[in-house]
Parts: C-alpha cells; structure tokens; sequence
C-alpha cells in the first residue's frame, strides 16, 4: 500500500429485529451513531456501539399515524435529540422529545394546515431558537413558517404565499444580509421543464416573492 493510501475495511451488513426491517418506512441518526426507525408495527431505537454494531434500547408502541418519513432536531434545547414523525393520512405531526438515554416522550399531536411534502427546521427569524417550515408539493399551497420559542412549542404559522411543487429546497444567506434565504427546484406549472427560484429572506421568518435564477431548464428526455 502505498504512502497516503487507506485500507478499505470489508463492508459489514446490519441485522435489525425481523419486525422493524419488514416493516420500516423510515430510518434516521441521531447522537452521530444511534439509529432510530419506524414502520407500522412502531419505532426502535438503536445504540451504536462504536464497533459497527447496534444494540437495541426501545419501542416505541404502533399508532396509525406512523408516517412515512422522520426528522430529527433538539427542539426543546435541552441537548437531546427529538424525532418528529409526519402522517400522510391525517397530515399530523408527532412530537416525539428525546430522553437522553434512548427512550422517548409519548407523541405530541400537532396538525398540519397542508398536506406536507418535507419539514425543515432552520433558525429563520436569528433569534438562536430553531423554526419550523412544511412545504407542500401541490401547486398554489402557501408553505407555513412556524417560529420556535426554544421550549419545543411554536407560535402560530406566518404563510409564504405563491408556491410551486419543489423537488429539491435549500437554505442559506445567497445575498449575505444575515438572513436565510430559500431557494428551490420547481416544476414548471405553464409549460415544459423545470425553474430555479429564490426567495430572500427578512429576518422575521418571512420571504419574498419569488425570483427566477434562469430559464426553465428542459426536461430530461426519456430513453
């Protein structure tokens, strides 16, 4: 082997419980090597050992509202992580606060005014404390822009108005005003391809109308 080479380790494969691997919908980490996974017989939650195994900690009891993807955020600032879990069939979110030792907090129900699509949390407003965005992949949905108070509680949604299906969404400061901005890949609802459009923020947790970066980009054609 040469100077500055590295040795490949062989690739090991992870058996999780036969319930959680027929039946997860979603798989996320947190605590850099803990997992956590949920499908419709419930969640589980898993240690990593630091070997590249994992040991089981919890359940989480099924509900019916078990969606189809997770998030993860610390979103009472108290250093754990908490997991919140969306419901396609009810548009609820599930607060589910982080214990610290693997176990978890009975769910918290919040409703959501859209169907959502994804759920973002940014610190919109740059008061320290994480916000809530939920986007929609329906055309013509105001997207509601939730301000975190640092406890795990929101304030009531501020809307941004005039959207589109996005496919892909990002955040960061593109004008450098100290305020994060938005910008997102759409499908082009008045003819072909798709657009790339930015929102700039205000610092409140609002943004601008949207501004387009560049012509429809043409849609990939099929073989």
């Amino acid at each position: 082997m040469r100077l500055g080479e590295r040795r490949l380790e062989p690739k090991r494969t992870v058996r999780l419980a036969q319930a959680c691997r027929s039946n997860t919908n979603a798989t996320e980490f947190f605590d850099q090597d803990d997992v956590f996974s949920s499908g419709t017989l419930g969640g589980y939650t898993f240690r990593g050992t630091g070997s590249g195994t994992l040991e089981f900690l919890s359940t989480i009891p099924a509900f019916e509202f078990f969606g189809s993807w997770m998030r993860v955020a610390d979103l009472d600032e108290d250093g754990f992580a908490d997991l919140i879990d969306y419901s396609y069939n009810c548009d609820e979110l599930c607060f589910f606060y982080g214990n610290g030792d693997g176990t978890f907090s009975a769910p918290t129900m919040f409703l959501s005014p859209v169907n959502a699509s994804s759920i973002y949390f940014r610190d919109f407003n740059a008061d320290g404390h994480l916000d809530m965005m939920v986007t929609s992949s329906f055309v013509g949905v105001d997207f509601p822009v939730y301000l975190g108070n640092g406890t795990g509680t929101f304030e009531s949604p501020m809307f941004v108005p005039d959207n589109r299906p996005l496919s892909s969404q990002g955040f960061a400061d593109f004008n450098e005003d100290g305020h994060l901005d938005m910008v997102g890949v759409s499908a082009n609802v008045s003819g072909p391809g798709t657009q790339i459009e930015l929102r700039l923020g205000d610092g409140a947790g609002g943004f601008s109308p949207i501004e387009f970066l560049s012509s429809p980009l043409p849609r990939r054609r099929e073989a």
